[in-house]
């Protein structure tokens, strides 16, 4: 049942999503790599946590003025994400987490401690 799951993952990416914004001590920019279901569960989760400061990106829909929630889906551009304090990378997999998470080091000189992967409803710290 698709209620069911997108429940599921809700609870889930609530309770864990308290656990990562303590570790990371409250940030207020916070970089959502994915628009697909995960990455847009994730920023209701956010909004629902006060958080304004976000940024939504992702590499097929950024750029062609597609919005969620009044935020617009960008490309992953240096100044949007080097000005993030947590990078929130959701995706299907763990493969392409671990593609878009060494994207981000090396393109943009990311520090790796500041990205999670959130995929398959797991959360990767």
């Amino acid at each position: 049942c698709y209620f069911w799951q997108k429940s599921h993952i809700l609870n889930f990416l609530e309770y864990r999503l308290n656990q990562i914004l303590n570790k990371f001590n409250n940030p207020e920019k916070i970089l959502v790599y994915g628009a697909g279901l995960t990455g847009k569960n994730l920023v209701d989760a956010l909004i629902q946590k006060n958080k304004k400061e976000l940024a939504i990106v992702d590499t097929y829909l950024g750029g062609k003025k597609e919005f969620y929630k009044n935020y617009e889906i960008l490309i992953p551009e240096k100044n949007n994400v080097t000005e993030s304090e947590l990078i929130l990378v959701s995706t299907p997999d763990y493969f392409v987490y671990d593609t878009i998470k060494k994207y981000l080091i090396n393109e943009f000189n990311v520090d790796k401690q500041k990205i999670i992967g959130i995929y398959q409803g797991k959360i990767k710290l």
